[in-house]
C-alpha cells in the first residue's frame, strides 16, 4: 500500500532538520523520523512477498546503491570544490578526512572516533557532517536484509515468518534501545553517531511494518492522531532542550510521533497537509535536500565566523539547497538508477557505483596530498620556532592548527567521558625519572603538557604523570562554577584524583590557578580546597590564559594576523589575588600574562606564532615556547 502521507512527511522531516540547524542550532528529531521511515519501508518491501529468496536481497542492495551513490558523490564533490576553493584553510585536513569518510559511508564512525559533539559551537563543524545519517542508513541497509532473509528461510511459511520476525525484532529492539540508553549515558557525543545506538529506530519502523495491518482505528481518530503527532514532532525540540539525550529516551518522542503518523496514514487519515500533490513531488527531493542544506549553511558560517544568519539568508540557503536537490535528483540520481548495468547484477552494480565514486575520491586524495605537503613544511617551522629561530609564515600553518594539540588527545590518556569519574593516568617524559610532576585538571591544565614534555626532553630527571578530565578542573567544590562535564562525575573524579595523588606522592603538582567565566576571572574556592588537600606537595598554579567568544584561529584565517578584532580578551583579576601572602605556603602562582598580552592587547599571533587553536585553548606550539619560563620555576624546586 502506498501511503501518501509518509511521502509528504519526509518533506516535513527534512525541513525540520534544516530549519533547526540554520536558525535554532538544535537537534530537531527529523533525522530520527527518517530512520523510522527507512526501517518501515525496508521491512515492508520484503513482507509483501509470499516467498523470499536471497536474490530479493541482492536486488534490494542494487536498488539502494543506485539510489544513494550518485547523490552522495555529487554532494561530497560539490562540497569539496566549494570549500577547497573558497573556504577557510583552518580545517582542511579534517575536512578532507571527513569527505573521504562520507563518500565511503563511514562518516558516523569517523565523527564518533574523533569525539565530535554534534552542533558544537566551539568551532565550525565539518561541512560533511550531515553524511553521518546517510552512513548509518547505508550500513543498516546492508546489515538488516540478510537477517530478515534468515528468519524467513528458517520458518515454514509466510505466517510463521511474520510471527517469528515480530518476536526476533522486538527482542532486538529492546536490546538496541537499552544499548542506546547506556551509550548516551556514558558518552552522548559518541552515541549520537553510533550505528547500533540508532538501530532501535530502524527496528521500530520495521516492527510497525509487521504489526500495522492489525492496527485498525476509525478515520476521525486516525486524523486526530496524525495531526497531534505532527504538531508534537514539529514543536517538541523547540520547547524541550533534549539534544543531549539523543539517541536515548528523548528520541522516543520523534520515533513514536512518526510511528503514529504512519498508523494514521494506514487508516485513511486523509491529512491534506501531507498528501497533497506538491508534497508528493517534494518528497522525492527530501533526502537530497537534507544532504545539500548543511554544506551551504556551513559555508556561510565558515566565511562569516558565526552560526547565526538572518531570515533572508536562511531562506536563501533553503532555496539553493532545493535547487541543488532538484538538479541532483532529476539529472543524476534518476538516470543513474535507471541504468541497465545498475539493474543487472549486484557485482555489476557495485562496479558501476565504484566508478561513479572515482572523481570524488580522486579529488579528495589530491586535496589531501596538497595539504599533507603544507603540513610537513609547517612541522619544520614549528621545530625552528621552538628552538628560537625566526619563521617567515604563520606557524603552525592554519591547515595544521586544529591538530596542534597535546599528545594525550591522541593516545587516549584523557578522560573524555563527561559522565565517567574513573581516573585515567599516563606517564610522559622519563618513565624512570626521579622527579615526578603530576599535571592535574581539565583541558586548560592539559594544554601545558607540551611545555612539560619539552622540559623533560632537556632534563631527564623529570617524569610527568598526566591526570586530566575533559570539561572538569582540579577542584573539590563546584559552587559558583560553570563546567561542561557532569557535575557529580567531576567532583567524584576529583576526589579520586586527590586520593591517587596522595598515594603517588609526586614531587610537584601543576594545575590552574584561576578560572575565567562569564562573571570574570577568579580563584574558585574549590581550587583552594584541592590545594589544601595536598598540604605537603608543592603546587605550581598557572593563571588561565586570555580567551574569546569566537574561534580565534578561524578569525585570523578570515581577517589576517594583524586584525585586532581577532584578539583574545584578558578579564580583570583582583590585583592581589595571586600574591604569595594570599595563597597557601605550598602553592606558587605563575602568571604568563606578559607572554599573551602586551600594551593593552592580547593578540592571537606573536612573532608569526599562532597562540590559539580555538576560542580559548592555546596551541601545543605556544605551550612549548613557554617551556623555559615554566622550567625556571620548576628548577627552584629541583635544585
Amino acid at each position: 500500500m502506498y501511503l501518501k502521507e509518509i511521502q509528504g512527511f519526509r518533506v516535513v522531516a527534512a525541513l525540520l532538520v534544516a530549519i533547526y540547524h540554520i536558525w535554532f542550532h538544535r537537534v530537531s528529531g527529523g533525522v530520527d523520523a527518517f530512520f523510522v521511515i527507512a526501517g518501515f519501508f525496508l521491512f515492508q518491501g520484503f513482507l509483501k512477498r509470499d516467498d523470499l529468496h536471497f536474490g530479493d536481497v541482492t536486488k534490494y542492495w542494487r536498488r539502494t546503491l543506485g539510489r544513494i551513490v550518485p547523490s552522495a558523490s555529487a554532494v561530497v564533490l560539490g562540497t569539496s570544490l566549494l570549500f577547497s576553493g573558497f573556504g577557510t584553510r583552518i580545517l582542511s585536513e579534517e575536512r578532507i578526512d571527513s569527505a573521504i569518510a562520507g563518500i565511503l559511508f563511514y562518516e558516523n564512525m569517523w565523527l564518533s572516533n574523533h569525539g565530535v559533539n554534534y552542533l558544537s559551537m566551539g568551532q565550525t563543524p565539518s561541512p560533511f557532517q550531515q553524511l553521518w545519517a546517510l552512513s548509518v542508513q547505508f550500513q543498516l541497509y546492508f546489515m538488516l536484509p540478510p537477517l530478515v532473509y534468515l528468519v524467513f528461510r528458517l520458518c515454514r511459511n509466510r505466517t510463521n515468518a511474520r510471527r517469528a520476525m515480530t518476536q526476533v525484532f522486538l527482542g532486538l529492539l529492546a536490546l538496541a534501545f537499552a544499548y542506546a540508553l547506556y551509550k548516551t549515558y556514558r558518552y552522548q557525543p559518541s552515541a549520537y553517531f553510533n550505528t547500533f545506538a540508532r538501530l532501535w529506530e530502524f527496528l521500530a519502523g520495521g516492527l510497525l511494518a509487521l504489526v500495522l495491518p492489525r492496527i485498525v482505528v476509525g478515520r476521525a481518530v486516525a486524523k486526530g492522531l496524525g495531526y497531534a503527532s505532527l504538531i508534537t514532532l514539529v514543536g517538541f525540540a523547540a520547547v524541550i532542550p533534549v539534544a543531549d539525550s539523543f539517541p536515548g529516551w528523548a528520541a522516543l518522542i520523534p520515533v513514536l510521533a512518526t510511528s503514529a503518523i504512519i498508523v494514521a496514514a494506514r487508516n485513511n487519515a486523509g491529512m491534506v497537509v501531507l498528501n497533497n500533490r506538491a508534497m508528493q513531488w517534494l518528497g522525492n527531493l527530501s533526502f537530497t535536500f537534507y544532504l545539500w542544506h548543511w554544506p551551504i549553511y556551513l559555508f556561510i558560517w565558515d566565511r562569516t565566523g558565526t552560526p547565526n544568519v538572518s531570515v533572508g539568508v536562511g531562506m536563501a540557503i533553503l532555496l539553493v539547497a532545493f535547487v541543488l536537490a532538484f538538479v541532483t535528483y532529476h539529472f543524476l540520481e534518476t538516470p543513474f538508477r535507471n541504468l541497465r548495468l545498475v539493474k543487472k547484477r549486484l557485482a555489476t552494480a557495485v562496479t558501476v557505483c565504484a566508478l561513479a565514486l572515482v572523481p570524488t575520491l580522486g579529488f579528495s586524495w589530491g586535496w589531501k596530498h596538497h595539504v599533507d605537503e603544507r603540513q610537513v613544511a609547517s612541522l619544520e617551522d614549528i621545530e625552528k620556532a621552538v628552538t628560537g629561530e625566526k619563521v617567515a609564515q604563520l606557524t603552525p600553518d592554519l591547515r595544521l592548527i586544529k591538530d596542534d594539540i597535546p599528545s594525550s588527545y591522541k593516545d587516549g590518556c584523557y578522560q573524555r567521558n563527561f559522565h565517567a569519574s574513573d581516573v585515567v593516568s599516563c606517564n610522559y617524559g622519563n618513565p624512570s625519572g626521579s622527579y615526578r610532576i603530576a599535571l592535574v585538571g581539565g583541558s586548560h591544565a592539559l594544554q601545558w603538557l607540551p611545555a612539560l614534555q619539552e622540559i623533560a626532553r632537556k632534563d631527564p630527571r623529570i617524569k610527568i604523570i598526566n591526570l586530566v578530565k575533559s570539561g572538569c578542573t582540579f577542584t573539590l567544590s563546584l559552587d559558583g562554577m560553570e563546567i561542561d562535564s557532569d557535575r557529580a562525575a567531576c567532583l567524584d573524579w576529583n576526589r579520586q584524583a586527590v586520593e591517587k595523588l596522595k598515594a603517588l606522592d609526586p614531587d610537584m603538582v601543576v594545575t590552574n590557578a584561576t578560572r575565567i567565566q562569564r562573571d570574570g576571572e577568579t580563584i574558585p574556592q574549590g581550587y583552594r580546597m584541592a590545594w589544601d588537600a595536598l598540604p605537603h606537595t608543592p603546587v605550581i598554579a598557572i593563571r588561565d590564559n586570555p580567551r574569546a567568544s569566537f574561534d580565534i584561529a578561524a578569525c585570523i584565517d578570515r581577517n589576517g594576523e594583524d586584525d585586532p578584532a581577532c584578539d583574545a580578551m584578558r578579564p580583570t583579576l583582583a590585583r592581589d589575588a595571586l600574591q604569595p601572602e594570599n595563597l597557601p605556603d605550598h602553592v606558587e602562582a605563575v602568571d604568563f600574562s606578559g607572554f599573551f598580552c602586551e600594551e593593552g592587547r592580547c593578540p592571537a599571533v606573536r612573532d608569526k606564532i599562532m597562540l590559539y587553536r580555538d576560542s580559548n585553548h592555546i596551541t601545543a606550539t605556544a605551550s612549548r615556547l613557554m617551556a623555559q619560563p615554566l622550567y625556571d620555576r620548576i628548577k627552584l624546586h629541583l635544585d
